[in-house]
């Protein structure tokens, strides 16, 4: 190489060291950020939280809306405040919230008392139907809210409600962005009570975070530090990015190999799934949550009883029970708590969790049993000898009835028990038309978020559909099982009546005194073993994974998606451009580089 390639090379690297020196000083924080990457194996199609029904956009929606209250993470998890300045004080059925001073949201709009007095009828508009509006309802109206000040609200409320802060913690949001709309919704305008841009831009707070990106194609949900929320001096992460990851396998080699930061409970990990890496961080808690057999009470057989052809229309309703108890005694519970969620899990006897205060210990999930399962059905009126059974094997080539099955694709635990259970129906005589497993963006519209009350599976309804429930730390099922809130107004859509069970769920949301309030749970659960409105399978706990890089999570807040995400912290990393580079280490580089030089010089 000659003295002149040997200039050149050495101006080369002279001016690419000094304009990386030059970008690094003026820019110090352009290449470096606290981040943390989340993934989880659902889809993302749900962009706000008027439409918030899953699991996954609660997760990050719980990052970029804000309350008045919010749950501790300390070992209580007691209900503090957030947006508000202090606990509310109360006189009765009236609740009186002071707001912190110099709240603005995400937008650097300011929050004040007109913006949470919105916000709380939009939660009780039911043309918008947001997912709280069946149990507002029940203890709000438009005329619940008064404004004292800019910064005081007083809430009353209709009637007791035993979680009442819990009620009084619901998302706040802008006024100003939203008030168009909503004048035009609840003037009729159907069109403008859909608030859920794909973009994202629909979904605005008062939160730690709010959204940057919403990637439809790749599934992607970047949320960035805001800037204006109360506490942003303390929010520890410049960036959250929740993305989808559809294989358990595919999300553990990305959590070892440090591409993502926190692997969602979701993906149901197997109990050794982390033995073998020392970088991450395993942890398991009681999930206040159940997985259930949701069932379509307009079935003319397990919901009406009116297809049973045994001449006695009298006891359709008994019927239709001997039959959903049938199909409850061939869910093999100890099979999915025990191998495969390998006891990570206990079989449920009703839909409130063990993990919420007032389970009832005491009440049996029914044992697997085809034997008394067949007894039942014949009970419902079935003839065994009229079906065929060619392989003497138990399993039935023909049915009394067939049915289509429902369930999502995005649980791998769930799709086990969803398969198994297909392959026990016909051995009580029930036909599986086709096990429909598929995405929740084709199962919200034909179940629990249906226009109208859903009809069955050929009519663009369900039948069974497999499912479960995150409830929080307070099992509340108002809106879900009252004959007043069936679809689109209210939680119902499984259309199930029962008046008695209202009472009861009525009688247990309304005391306030909690020894009684814990006799009425176990009432209200008790109600729901024996009626089976749907089918309980297992009440799970979280096993989650995460970097042990990662510190500020609380495993039971992930599980019900009301984590502090402003105490998450990451360490500072690259995003990409250029490299983070040291000052002293270019000005280092730069003196080698004229150094070499100098001596090739003397060499030629």
């Amino acid at each position: 190489m000659n003295r002149k390639t040997y200039v050149l090379l050495t101006l080369f690297v002279l001016v690419a060291s000094a304009v990386a020196v030059s970008n690094t000083l003026a820019n110090p924080d352009l290449n470096e950020s606290v981040f943390i990457r989340y993934a989880m194996p659902y889809d993302y199609d749900e962009y706000s939280v008027f439409t918030q029904d899953s699991y996954a956009t609660a997760q990050w929606t719980s990052a970029v809306y804000a309350g008045l209250f919010k749950r501790d993470n300390a070992a209580g998890r007691d209900w503090v405040p957030d947006l508000a300045a202090e606990m509310p004080s109360k006189t009765g059925l009236e609740y009186t919230v002071k707001l912190k001073s110099g709240l603005k949201f995400s937008t650097g709009g300011s929050l004040t008392a007109d913006d949470v007095i919105f916000s709380y009828k939009v939660h009780v508009t039911p043309s918008i139907d947001t997912n709280g509006y069946p149990v507002y309802s029940q203890y709000f109206d438009n005329d619940s809210f008064v404004k004292i000040d800019d910064t005081t609200v007083k809430f009353t409320f209709k009637k007791p409600y035993a979680f009442d802060v819990s009620l009084l913690s619901g998302a706040i949001v802008e006024q100003a962005h939203f008030k168009e709309r909503y004048d035009k919704c609840v003037g009729g305008d159907a069109n403008a009570c859909v608030w859920d841009a794909e973009d994202g831009s629909d979904a605005l707070g008062a939160g730690p975070f709010m959204v940057d990106s919403i990637d439809n194609t790749n599934e992607v949900v970047t949320l960035v530090k805001n800037p204006n929320y109360w506490d942003a001096e303390n929010t520890k992460a410049d960036k959250i990015i929740y993305t989808k990851i559809a294989e358990k396998a595919a999300a553990v080699s990305a959590l070892a190999g440090e591409d993502i930061d926190i692997m969602d409970s979701q993906y149901v990990p197997d109990v050794d799934e982390f033995n073998d890496f020392d970088n991450i961080h395993r942890e398991v808690v009681n999930d206040p949550a159940h997985q259930e057999i949701s069932l379509n009470h307009k079935h003319p057989y397990f919901g009406t009883g009116a297809g049973i052809d045994d001449g006695d229309d009298s006891d359709n309703a008994m019927d239709a029970l001997y039959i959903r108890r049938a199909m409850s005694h061939i869910v093999d519970r100890e099979f999915a708590a025990n191998q495969i969620l390998q006891g990570l899990g206990q079989p449920a006897a009703s839909t409130m969790p063990s993990a919420s205060l007032g389970w009832d210990p005491n009440l049996k999930a029914d044992p697997y049993n085809v034997t008394t399962a067949k007894k039942l059905m014949e009970m419902a009126g079935f003839d065994y000898s009229t079906l065929t059974d060619s392989n003497n094997d138990g399993v039935y080539e023909t049915f009394f009835f067939e049915i289509t099955v429902l369930s999502p694709n995005t649980n791998p635990a769930r799709n086990q028990w969803a398969e198994a259970y297909v392959k026990e129906l016909p051995k009580i005589g029930i036909g599986v038309k086709q096990h429909v497993s598929t995405g929740w963006g084709d199962i919200i519209p034909r179940t629990f978020g249906a226009d109208d009350p859903p009809d069955l599976y050929d009519n663009d309804g369900f039948d069974i559909l497999f499912v479960g429930y995150g409830w929080g730390l307070d099992w509340d099922p108002t809106g879900l099982y009252e004959e007043d809130s069936f679809l689109p107004s209210g939680g119902n859509f499984y259309n199930y009546v029962n008046h008695t069970l209202e009472e009861l769920i009525q009688n247990y949301t309304t005391a306030t005194d909690v020894t009684q309030r814990n006799d009425y749970a176990k009432e209200v659960q008790k109600a729901i073993h024996d009626d089976l409105p749907v089918i309980p399978i297992v009440y799970p706990k979280s096993q989650w994974g995460w970097l042990k890089i990662i510190e500020g999570i609380d495993g039971l807040l992930l599980s019900t998606s009301s984590q502090e995400w402003n105490e998450v912290s990451a360490p500072v990393r690259s995003e990409g451009g250029f490299l983070p580079i040291n000052p002293a280490l270019v000005f280092l580089g730069i003196l080698t580089s004229a150094f070499v030089a100098t001596i090739l010089r003397r060499r030629n």
